[in-house]
């Protein structure tokens, strides 16, 4: 007996994530919803704004846009802080939480408030969400015969894409 009531759903849930958990650092359960995202990520489609980020201190920093995105065709720049998305402030919160905003806005614009070194005050950035489809291999050649292959992302045709890249 408990004093409040619990689900034994969410009780089993609970058992199996500690249980992956004890395995290793690598390991992790993943519910129904963390598997459908993963699986548009190795498929190389996804819906959002094109933004790769990392979170630094209390801040979650834009490290790259990606071509031809929603984000760069806006003007968002390596370095830009996300201060606050559809005017809620994300100061301490994590990329996930960044996320599930992104994801709850989907199919609408997202106005983000961006601070930029280089302007004194916040830059307020309209930008609507497009389904996005990532390459995961870009080459090219270089001088001297030499070839460059950047692996950007794990993706389930990676290996093949790699493959033509080479030839």
């Amino acid at each position: 007996y408990y004093v409040n009531e619990t689900n034994n759903g969410d009780l089993v849930m609970a058992a199996i994530e500690n249980i992956f958990k004890q395995l290793d650092p690598h390991s992790s359960f993943l519910d129904e919803q963390e598997l459908q995202e993963l699986i548009e990520l190795t498929e190389g489609r996804y819906s959002g704004l094109g933004i790769e980020v990392e979170k630094r201190g209390d801040y979650i920093v834009i490290l790259a846009t990606l071509p031809q995105s929603p984000a760069e065709q806006a003007g968002l720049e390596k370095g830009d802080v996300i201060v606050s998305v559809n005017g809620e402030k994300l100061k301490g919160h994590e990329v996930k939480d960044l996320a599930a905003i992104l994801k709850s806005s989907r199919d609408s614009a997202v106005n983000l408030a961006i601070s930029r070194d280089s302007y004194p005050s916040l830059i307020n950035v309209n930008i609507e969400q497009t389904q996005l489809e990532i390459e995961s291999v870009v080459s090219e050649l270089l001088s001297g015969d030499i070839g460059y292959i950047r692996l950007h992302s794990f993706q389930t045709e990676s290996a093949a894409d790699i493959a033509a890249h080479i030839d």
